[in-house]
């Protein structure tokens, strides 16, 4: 069996449940982006976010499917073959009852709120035996290991321009342990989901991100919502240089309120590069409208009050993080980086045909 949390989950805040419930049964749990925290990366249980890495096998080898508060959107292929299968039984729990079985055709559905429904069932579980050990549960864990070194390999190089990975890999490791993180782009997003779950646990409700239509350029506007709601935690986000120049204007408004340790890193390779991503993959890398001229973000934001500044080094990623963070100001952090390299989800929604 495999179970997957969605944003129900979050919502009802039944994490505690969900972990106790995966860990006495021994059952793999992988979250979706709205259900990122709702178990920690820490647990025994934990398979990863999204159908990445260990996903993609979890996904169509699983014989049970227990989707809580999750509407098997893009995101996650729609449940459809060959990232799930059609064989499996898909049990789908969910407070709203339009969203069951609205992507594809499931086994059982109940109409529940997530924590009400984890209660219960763990009551029901306990009265049974403990499960010490389940077989593929130890594989996929060692397929979650392969692929986190995989993308290690990556993330820990020194290369200029800065490589995508070696940018998130700093970026979530500097972050404080309650920071509210904010995914806002293509390419970039994607390369910050596959690190998501690497470094410190996400707490619960502590990651945004846009899905479906009109996701790009909410990097600012969200940033300045967490940090007026949650005024004494830190407040970070990675964009991509398109998706920034969207709303860059309400910098302005982030200045003005005297916002402070709420930092914006832009992951700047002069193109659109999921657009860029898509041109190499279909049309013979015939590319059209898709490469962005040279721009200094930092200038820019220094010109509406905010700390600017313009980072080429991957060494020195963390120290203009810390100066950001010690600014006072709203800050902008300008880096570098090189459009080269596909990210895994990028192809994966393009097999499906989104791109």
């Amino acid at each position: 069996p495999l179970i997957v949390s969605g944003g129900g989950v979050s919502r009802a805040e039944g994490w505690n449940e969900l972990q106790e419930f995966a860990e006495y049964l021994k059952i793999p749990v992988m979250t979706t982006l709205m259900g990122v925290g709702t178990i920690s990366s820490k647990s025994e249980s934990f398979l990863g976010t999204t159908i990445n890495g260990p996903g993609l096998k979890a996904g169509p080898e699983a014989d049970v499917v227990l989707a809580l508060g999750c509407k098997f959107t893009y995101i996650m292929a729609h449940g459809e073959e060959p990232f799930w299968s059609n064989s499996q039984k898909m049990i789908q729990v969910d407070i709203d009852p339009s969203i069951i079985g609205r992507a594809k055709p499931i086994t059982l559905g109940i109409v529940s709120d997530c924590k009400q429904f984890l209660m219960q069932i763990l009551e029901v579980a306990k009265k049974g035996q403990k499960v010490e050990q389940r077989e593929w549960l130890n594989e996929l864990a060692k397929s979650r290991q392969n692929y986190i070194e995989t993308i290690m390999k990556k993330a820990t190089r020194d290369k200029i321009p800065i490589l995508p990975q070696r940018l998130v890999k700093d970026v979530l490791e500097f972050m404080d342990e309650d920071a509210i993180f904010i995914n806002d782009g293509g390419d970039i997003a994607c390369f910050s989901i596959e690190q998501i779950d690497f470094y410190k646990p996400r707490p619960p409700l502590s990651f945004l991100q846009a899905i479906g239509m009109g996701h790009l350029g909410t990097s600012v506007a969200y940033g300045i919502g967490a940090k007026l709601a949650k005024p004494d935690k830190q407040v970070i986000s990675i964009s991509g240089d398109g998706s920034f120049m969207m709303n860059i204007q309400d910098l302005e408004t982030a200045v003005r309120l005297g916002l402070s340790n709420l930092i914006f890193v832009i992951a700047n390779n002069s193109a659109w590069g999921m657009l860029k991503s898509g041109q190499k993959m279909y049309v013979s890398k015939h590319y059209i409208d898709v490469d962005l001229p040279a721009f200094d973000f930092a200038k820019c934001a220094e010109g509406f009050g905010c700390y600017g500044e313009v980072v080429t080094d991957p060494n020195e990623i963390r120290s203009a993080l810390e100066r950001a963070k010690n600014s006072g100001k709203p800050a902008v952090i300008d880096v570098k980086t090189i459009w080269a390299q596909i990210p895994d989800a990028t192809k994966l929604m393009g097999s499906m045909g989104i791109l």
